[in-house]
């Protein structure tokens, strides 16, 4: 535990860098500026709706912190994230202490070492931290639960039980999906409670854990209470998420790309070598097998129901048994030192050689960019699917980031990661997004008459309009051509139209500027779309930036 100290004292300096370096207090993605938007409207939710009930902690503490203004605010939700990023680093290391402390699997110094690594075997763990990141403040919470737990396990000290499952309860609110973590607690009772000892104080000892996971939800429950949600909008939450799972559309290139900085080749080889570790282990006990096989069962069983997704924020709950296993495999591996050549070669090689791609059909690459330029080279594909709109014409091996790959919680590399992370290459694409809104808005300014347009009711520029000194006192006026609202001050007024609903967003807007007689500027969520448009020289546009295009007329 003492050599601990020195890997979260490396933590500390990792994330210092980190903080001067490569974070960036703008916007990253879609679900930062919806947060902070409801925020700025006063919390009317007949104004703005919250971004989404399952982050109810996260907007009550934002509430609670009493920060006015867009700059405070997005600054206080990034900080807290950030900062949560490096807690939850300092808990896997102290998870992992905890359960191992007293067993023959790693010693001491090997612990050391893999903790160091952590960060570099999976990378999303630092990118995760670069956004207002409610998961992140939950993970901490249930981390700090298992430990606990597991120290019950150890010790049967009722108390240790009583705090665990009050972290828990306080871990929910803030993600309401932490609620799949809760056969993950079970599953640790059967690891540590192998089948052939079961008596009558093992039975005792689940009855505990059942009743303290029930007493867990039900205090869940309660705080999310506190933050304005009922069980109704539990159930409707529950309900709607999962048909969003089972409806959406699914692409190869958009799962590889989700997966690429979480199941990565360093990972995968210790998954792999912890089978060989765990047949070993499975002679001297031979039970071993059954009970991990039994908490990799309960961790994954939620995901049987709700269906599985490689993205390591929906993922992030079975994460803690997905450390034991690869622990397992470093078990294996620090006796090899062919297998140790193995490891580095492939730890190291997606963070200095980046895998870049001349590709049609995206403004993508060739490395971490999006080049506005590459339209005149593009697949003209009308597809919205990746897997059918883009063309790879070329693969190139360098040492520079890799290609951009646009994911659900900001842009990854194709490997090449210590660019990105390191040598500024993050924080200069965040800056990047945030000029091109900034383009908008002095445009807007100059020209009165100008018509902006979003393909959907998306924050990025509402909130950058607060953060220029304008608000909102309306919700959007919906009307059958029409979907828009107001933001003013004394001086400036603008009106953000949205595509009305139940249109086909580019049948709808390529008619509007054939139609149009107004200088129009039209932002999309999906640099594709503006590519489109492009495409279609009787559009007559000029792209501002990769989100956003503009028809100026006379």
């Amino acid at each position: 535990m003492k050599s601990t100290k020195y890997v979260i004292l490396f933590y500390f300096l990792l994330f210092t860098f980190l903080y001067f370096f490569t974070l960036n207090f703008n916007y990253v993605e879609g679900d930062d500026a919806s947060t902070i938007l409801y925020h700025l409207c006063g919390r009317n939710t007949e104004i703005q709706s919250p971004y989404a009930s399952y982050n109810s902690g996260l907007d009550f503490l934002i509430k609670m912190s009493n920060f006015q203004g867009e700059v405070a605010l997005r600054t206080f939700a990034v900080t807290v994230s950030f900062i949560s990023g490096f807690l939850v680093l300092s808990l896997l290391a102290i998870f992992l202490d905890t359960v191992f402390e007293g067993t023959e699997i790693l010693s001491n110094k090997d612990r050391v070492y893999l903790y160091l690594l952590l960060p570099f075997i999976v990378p999303d763990i630092i990118f995760h931290s670069l956004i207002i990141n409610s998961t992140y403040i939950s993970f901490v919470f249930l981390l700090g639960s298992l430990i606990i737990f597991i120290k019950f396990l150890k010790t049967n000290q009722i108390w240790f039980l009583v705090l665990s499952t009050l972290l828990f309860a306080i871990a929910v609110p803030f993600r309401w999906t932490m609620l799949t973590a809760l056969p993950l607690y079970m599953g640790l009772a059967l690891y540590y409670n192998p089948i052939q000892e079961y008596s009558k104080n093992t039975w005792c000892l689940f009855l505990k854990i059942i009743a303290a996971n029930l007493a867990g939800v039900i205090l869940a429950i309660v705080f999310i209470d506190v933050t304005g949600y009922n069980l109704l909008d539990i159930y409707n939450t529950i309900v709607s998420t999962t048909g969003y799972l089972e409806n959406s559309e699914r692409s190869i290139l958009s799962i590889l790309a989700t997966a690429s900085a979480f199941l990565t080749p360093s990972l995968l080889f210790l998954v792999f070598l912890a089978i060989f570790k765990i047949i070993e282990l499975n002679k001297k006990r031979p039970k071993f097998s059954l009970s991990l096989g039994s908490l990799l069962l309960l961790s994954i069983s939620p995901f049987l129901i709700v269906g599985f997704f490689p993205s390591f924020k929906f993922l992030i709950t079975i994460f803690p048994m997905i450390l034991i296993i690869i622990s397992l495999g470093f078990d294996y591996l620090v006796r090899s030192k062919s297998l140790l050549i193995i490891f580095f070669v492939l730890l190291a090689g997606p963070w200095i050689i980046g895998i870049q791609l001349d590709v049609k059909g995206t403004f993508s690459g060739p490395g971490f960019e999006l080049n506005t330029q590459k339209s005149i080279n593009s697949n003209k594909s009308q597809d919205n699917n990746p897997d059918k709109r883009i063309k790879i014409d070329k693969i190139n091996f360098k040492f520079d980031s890799g290609f951009y790959l646009p994911m659900l919680e900001g842009p990854r590399p194709l490997y090449g990661y210590f660019y990105v992370l390191f040598t500024n290459g993050w924080k200069n694409q965040i800056n990047l997004f945030t000029q091109e809104r900034k383009k908008i808005f002095e445009f807007l300014v100059k020209n009165k008459n100008a018509v902006y347009i979003q393909d959907r009711k998306t924050a990025y520029f509402q909130c950058d309009l607060y953060r220029n000194g304008l608000a909102t006192q309306m919700n959007f006026i919906e009307s059958e051509n029409d979907s828009y609202r107001n933001f003013k001050n004394q001086n400036i007024s603008i009106n953000v139209h949205v595509i009305p609903k139940n249109n086909a967003k580019m049948e709808w807007i390529t008619n509007y500027l054939k139609e149009t007689k107004s200088t129009v500027i039209y932002r999309s969520s999906y640099s594709s779309e503006i590519l489109k448009l492009y495409e279609n020289k009787e559009n007559k546009i000029e792209v501002l930036g990769p989100f956003t295009a503009i028809k100026i007329v006379d």
